[in-house]
């Protein structure tokens, strides 16, 4: 029975209150007794240990009420909270100050430059093979060939293979680089464009991601361009000269061996994979060198590919002609895996000049297709429209680049507060975001994160960059 059951009503009191004896009793003391205990005894002691009995019982909350009109077995008990409930795909949705939002869930998702992204309800994978290997999910994209594009824009005058050759240090004539470049088996089977997709970053070392804008580098273990380290176990000498056309050239000082390396880590889907590490040089450069592949496991190395201090004859689209390959398996990888890349002078006073460097699936090196660097504007500004009514709702703002910054500012609105109903001008409501650092509340921990093509915004109690029909301009770096 329900509480309500027992409540004590005014029939119960009939017969047992004390108001109900006559004015005056005679030689009835038993009887008087018993009439003052009534409706103690037999009214309010049953029923208020039925009521009891009821809480104690298994369908007790079912009859205590809340604050949000339901009763107890089947409200939430929570300071924030104030509903719970289940979509029809079965994901639970919570209520909070009036609007319903699902908490995410699932899989925490990570970009190149290690920015949490927002969790949605579901992931689609589009060409792609999936698999899960010990509590982790991998996804590995599979390339299709995508629909015909927009014509694009006239090109600038291309070089010939020789001009490029020449300007990259070749020494010969044009009939002799043509011969050479005929004399190739590589030539005819292939082609110089049929290449394979190439594993390394900033691999172009004849111009280079330079952002450091140092002219030379050196030192025991110094960050040089882009994506590459060097390492000298002697320390002594210059190791590396960007020269005015952009290229690398790599010097080994009187103490000898030094070293440029590239470190990748994210490569699990390659395991037990065959790959060839292969880097083109400057014709002159006719030196002792050496590749290795070094993959570590934790604070633990191990080499699994080495190759002797020897070349042989290759042409790449720049018309390079000394190339070194190392064909290798790097056994049982991780996405926590790294893997080593290793160009070597073991010699001391000797140099390279470089062309580029490529890692590729297979056991063949397929060549570099040179690309000439674009110039391109530093900064890019304009504005958008909020979409976002729910707290959690998203929307990327595509710039065609990953930005290294980008600053928005909210312009001229105001917005009411869902728990006080207060009317705020938040006109000039600015927030910044980088690559290594997303913008974030305490409520939305990336309102604004940079995402490979551009930046991402959230909607949040406390963040207005996605409010439906505001308008928010931005300043975009590269």
């Amino acid at each position: 029975m329900s509480i309500e059951s027992y409540k004590i009503t005014a029939g119960d009191y009939s017969g047992r209150d004390v108001t109900g004896l006559p004015d005056q009793v005679t030689g009835q003391a038993d009887w008087l007794k018993r009439r003052f205990d009534a409706l103690t005894k037999e009214v309010v002691v049953p029923r208020f240990n039925a009521v009891i009995d009821t809480l104690y019982g298994a369908e007790g909350a079912a009859s205590v009420g809340t604050r949000q009109g339901l009763k107890l077995d089947r409200a939430v008990l929570s300071p924030d909270i104030d509903q719970l409930r289940r979509r029809e795909d079965g994901r639970l949705e919570v209520r909070q100050e009036g609007s319903w939002s699902a908490p995410p869930t699932g899989h925490s998702i990570f970009n190149t430059h290690g920015q949490s992204t927002a969790p949605t309800d579901r992931l689609q994978f589009v060409d792609a093979n999936v698999w899960v290997e010990g509590g982790v999910t991998y996804v590995q994209g599979v390339g299709q060939a995508g629909g015909e594009g927009l014509p694009g824009r006239d090109g600038a005058d291309g070089k010939s293979a020789y001009a490029a050759a020449v300007e990259g240090g070749y020494a010969g004539s044009e009939a002799a680089f043509a011969q050479q470049l005929a004399d190739l088996p590589e030539t005819a089977r292939r082609g110089l464009l049929a290449t394979n997709g190439n594993l390394l970053l900033n691999s172009n070392l004849f111009s280079p991601g330079n952002s450091g804008g140092r002219q030379s580098y050196s030192g025991q273990l110094d960050q040089c361009i882009d994506h590459w380290s060097l390492r000298s176990p002697s320390g002594n000498g210059q190791l590396a000269d960007v020269q005015g056309s952009g290229r690398i050239r790599l010097r080994s000082g009187s103490g000898g061996l030094v070293e440029l390396v590239q470190r990748r880590s994210g490569l699990g889907h390659l395991s037990s994979r065959t790959l060839t590490f292969s880097l083109f040089c400057t014709p002159e450069d006719i030196r002792p060198r050496q590749l290795e592949v070094r993959v570590w496991q934790g604070e633990t190395s191990e080499v699994v590919a080495h190759s002797s201090p020897l070349y042989t004859s290759g042409v790449d689209a720049l018309g390079s002609t000394v190339q070194h390959l190392l064909t290798f398996q790097p056994g049982a990888l991780t996405n926590a895996s790294v893997l080593e890349f290793v160009v070597r002078l073991p010699q001391p006073s000797t140099e390279l000049g470089l062309i580029w460097a490529k890692l590729e699936l297979g056991s063949a090196c397929t060549g570099y297709v040179y690309e000439p660097p674009v110039e391109r504007s530093a900064v890019k500004a304009g504005c958008y429209t909020g979409n976002g009514v729910d707290y959690g709702d998203t929307q990327e703002i595509e710039l065609g680049f990953a930005p290294s910054a980008v600053i928005l500012r909210l312009d001229g609105a105001s917005l009411t507060s869902t728990t006080t109903n207060v009317v705020r001008n938040v006109s000039g409501y600015t927030g910044i975001a980088t690559r290594e650092l997303p913008y974030s509340s305490y409520d939305v921990p990336n309102a604004i994160q940079v995402t490979e093509r551009g930046f991402l915004v959230t909607h949040g109690l406390q963040t207005h960059f996605n409010v439906e029909g505001k308008r928010v301009q931005y300043v975009a770096f590269r």
